[in-house]
């Protein structure tokens, strides 16, 4: 199998099935979203409308309750989505009047600051704190509504607007993860000479 690898042959098959696993669903999930996102802002008959909401609904509903599975490889899905819209930088030198050139510029990076945000999140040992689901779950619903935008309409800003909704709640999350341990640390200092105080006393 993979030289250098000191697992064996089924736990590299296994490994790798897990992945290609990962890539069938994050492809599926994404594909389902932008259908019925489609369904809803642009319904060809009014049940299309009814339609794209229940599976935009169930998809809400499926990655809220499966989150301890996905977000193991949820920052890949931003970091893959910002590579690709880098190739948009090769049609800003021949004047496109489709492609802005602030547009191919902050959207890959918003990308990939929701990537970095979520890397937290993707650790087994990771304790998921109820602020911290929210702030996944919006990312993640964030990202999905920025790729169908993207997809359907183009580069448009409202892409940019999905695209910050999701990276504001990580960063929140991760500010806030911050500062509960900082203020452990303050009150347990201060806790000290108390007891310090009672003992002497």
């Amino acid at each position: 199998m993979t030289w250098g690898d000191k697992r064996s042959a089924s736990e590299q098959i296994r490994s790798g099935a897990k992945i290609a696993g990962a890539i069938v669903l994050s492809l599926t999930t994404i594909g389902l979203f932008v259908r019925g996102y489609r369904q809803v802002i642009h319904p060809a008959v009014r049940h299309e409308f009814i339609t794209g909401w229940t599976i935009l609904l169930a998809i809400s509903l499926c990655l809220a309750l499966t989150m301890r599975f996905w977000r193991l490889w949820f920052p890949w899905a931003p970091v893959s989505l910002g590579i690709r819209s880098l190739r948009l930088l090769f049609l800003v030198p021949f004047g496109s009047p489709f492609v802005s050139v602030v547009w191919v510029v902050i959207f890959p990076a918003l990308m990939f600051l929701m990537a970095y945000l979520s890397i937290p999140f993707s650790k087994r040992n990771c304790h998921m704190t109820v602020l911290g689901r929210v702030a996944l779950f919006v990312a993640s619903i964030s990202f999905l509504l920025a790729t169908s935008q993207l997809f359907i309409a183009g580069t448009q800003n409202s892409v940019l607007m999905f695209s910050s909704t999701g990276d504001i709640a990580l960063l929140i999350s991760v500010l806030r993860s911050k500062r509960i341990p900082r203020n452990k640390r303050l009150h347990g200092s201060e806790a000290l000479p108390a007891e310090a105080k009672v003992r002497s006393n």
